[in-house]
């Protein structure tokens, strides 16, 4: 597969993340601006040879939003998962210690790749504000490979690839021939019946989701 139109960037590791956030379908309980982080599972990887070097993840409590059954559809988690996790600054400052002794205290050079930059540039710093917490300055204002921008670019050269429709997940992951981690059953109880074709086939956990991202990225630079 050629993958000549998707840049090799420049820099020692990639911090493979994603970011699971409370959610609602109206934006009764939880709107996009009061979304809360509840977990954050993140591999890291070589980025000459796309190896994994070492992976965690870390579960959040949510203070002003519930965890509503479209939530646990997309993420499996329950309020009884994170009722006894810690705060979004506990989160932030394990992922900084991880940060300090594997990246920045080797001055090493890396890059953030998310599906989606917006997690990243918009949902954590703007929950950093409602909660009083300041991030590192490499979440300040992150460097993101953002995997979504670049299917989009590497179809303009694999026409091929068109006919899976729009970058959905699981429409990237069949285009670039990629398997998905599939770990559970679609979640319906407790939805109402107009939202249950919003359940995904098989909801992910954010480590599982950073996993399938992973395979993405080697799907597009290789």
């Amino acid at each position: 597969m050629s993958s000549q139109q998707v840049p090799q960037l420049n820099v020692d590791r990639y911090v493979v993340i994603h970011v699971a956030t409370t959610c609602d379908e109206h934006g009764v309980y939880v709107t996009k601006d009061s979304a809360e982080v509840i977990e954050l599972g993140w591999i890291l990887l070589d980025a000459t040879s796309l190896e994994e070097i070492t992976h965690e993840s870390v579960l959040v409590k949510p203070v002003n939003t519930p965890i509503t059954p479209l939530c646990t559809s997309l993420t499996t988690l329950t309020w009884e998962h994170v009722r006894n996790a810690g705060t979004f600054r506990d989160a932030i400052s394990r992922f900084d210690t991880f940060a300090t002794d594997y990246l920045t205290s080797k001055n090493l050079d890396f890059v953030f790749v998310t599906l989606d930059a917006w997690d990243l540039r918009v949902q954590l710093p703007r929950e950093a504000r409602d909660k009083a917490v300041v991030l590192p300055p490499y979440l300040q204002h992150s460097r993101t490979f953002d995997l979504r921008t670049e299917y989009q670019r590497w179809q303009q050269h694999h026409p091929e690839s068109l006919p899976f429709g729009p970058s959905m997940l699981s429409n990237i992951c069949a285009a670039l021939e990629v398997d998905p981690v599939q770990s559970s059953a679609p979640i319906k109880h407790n939805l109402p019946f107009h939202l249950q074709a919003l359940a995904p086939a098989s909801p992910r956990r954010a480590m599982e989701e950073a996993i399938t991202l992973a395979r993405v990225l080697r799907g597009l630079i290789r």
